[in-house]
């Protein structure tokens, strides 16, 4: 098959809703006659980058690298030894400073991963010079035309997709009367995945009188506290810390729970909540307009809750558990939605079409600055919100999202 174009994605692969992302995108794309790496560069990048998550492609270049002038320089000379096409820079901070760099001939576009005022950024900068800016959801697309003003025609709307290999399709018939199992997969991180609202949804789900397990897969930055604060609650369910799962266990695991717990106080997409869906895991997430209701159907494919409401999640637990009949037909339904709309054949067809047309426009015009203005962008730089405590934020993104709907 003769080459399409040869694709740059800016990655440091890791455990984690990005590198998931890259790894079904580029199988796709590679079907299609595209030449998909990922590349990272750095010493900031080699100190996540686990060759476990990544693939047979993954570049690490200049792993001992830490001046920006010196790794965008590396990153330049790596495109034009292998005629790289399309830079998708992502949330790597020396790549997004070599985009006024790069040749004409090169073309940029970016994915707004996330809903942050980081991630907007990312996705915004050198607009001048972007052939497009892909939304992972309607929230996004909203925004992105809306407050960051981008001409509705350089935003498309992509969301992502899975690779529904390795999942079964076997109708689910959830056992009458037996214990529950929950579980929850993703990094522990109580900033965005709220982790530590997992106790009090277990604790509230067991005054309800239901019986059931928990098992936990992940790591991240809160996972020792997380471990210490169930083993103070003195829960009567079984939980179990199963650490890090490598990407092809995934669909096993997931099989073998009844419901996904997902109780996020801040989430781009949820690839972990599309993938539970797949396994006909009934989801009972945190409800986000533009972003989870794009995915789930309240009260037919899973069901969505208030940001923070642990009651609401542990009612609607309990509601599954009285009525196991609609549990099985929920798994149904959850699995029937991300085969009509998050399959990795969709998803690489809608990049495909897009890169196909990026690059039979003319390139875009403009003056490619000197190596020695290399910088990182100041847009990106660290302010005041990083000072703002941990519990604050959590109680600001809870009532300003319960007010007015929005993620601060």
């Amino acid at each position: 098959m003769k080459t399409k174009g040869v694709i740059a994605y800016g990655l440091a692969p890791y455990g984690g809703g990005t590198t998931t992302l890259y790894r079904v995108l580029a199988r796709g794309l590679r079907d299609r006659g595209w030449r998909v790496c990922s590349v990272a560069v750095g010493a900031g990048a080699y100190e996540s980058f686990d060759p476990q998550f990544g693939d047979d492609h993954s570049v690490m270049l200049a792993p001992d690298a830490t001046g920006l002038t010196a790794q965008v320089k590396v990153f330049l000379e790596w495109v034009e030894q292998n005629q790289v096409n399309l830079v998708i820079p992502n949330t790597q901070a020396n790549l997004l400073a070599a985009v006024p760099h790069l040749p004409s001939r090169v073309r940029c576009l970016t994915i707004c991963h996330s809903v942050s005022r980081g991630s907007y950024l990312a996705a915004t900068l050198f607009r001048e010079r972007l052939s497009a800016v892909v939304a992972i959801n309607r929230r996004q697309m909203e925004d992105l035309t809306g407050r960051w003003r981008l001409p509705a025609g350089l935003v498309r709307l992509i969301p992502h997709g899975i690779d529904l290999v390795g999942f079964s399709s076997q109708a689910r018939s959830p056992e009458a009367g037996g214990p529950l199992r929950l579980m929850f997969l993703g990094r522990l991180d109580d900033l965005d995945k709220g982790v530590m609202l997992l106790p009090a949804i277990l604790r509230k789900t067991e005054k309800l009188g239901v019986d059931c397990s928990c098992d936990i897969l992940g790591s991240g930055p809160d996972e020792e506290r997380l471990k210490r604060v169930m083993e103070a609650s003195a829960l009567r369910a079984a939980v179990r810390f199963a650490g890090q799962v490598p990407p092809q266990e995934v669909p096993a695991r997931l099989a073998s729970a009844d419901i996904f717990l997902m109780p996020s106080r801040f989430e781009g997409f949820g690839l972990s909540l599309v993938e539970a869906m797949a396994a006909g895991c009934v989801p009972v997430a945190t409800h986000f307009r533009g972003i989870t209701d794009m995915i789930v159907a309240d009260g037919v494919s899973g069901f969505l809750c208030p940001l923070g409401h642990t009651r609401a999640f542990a009612e609607k637990i309990a509601w599954l558990s009285r009525h196991r009949d609609r549990l099985g037909q929920m798994s149904a339904q959850a699995r029937k939605r991300v085969g009509e709309a998050f399959s990795q054949e969709r998803l690489a067809a809608d990049y495909d079409a897009l890169f196909t047309e990026i690059l039979s426009r003319p390139p875009i015009s403009h003056p490619v600055r000197p190596l020695g203005e290399a910088a990182f962008p100041r847009e990106l730089r660290p302010t005041w919100r990083t000072l703002i405590p941990l519990p604050l934020k959590n109680i600001a993104r809870r009532w300003l999202y319960r007010l007015g709907g929005r993620i601060p």
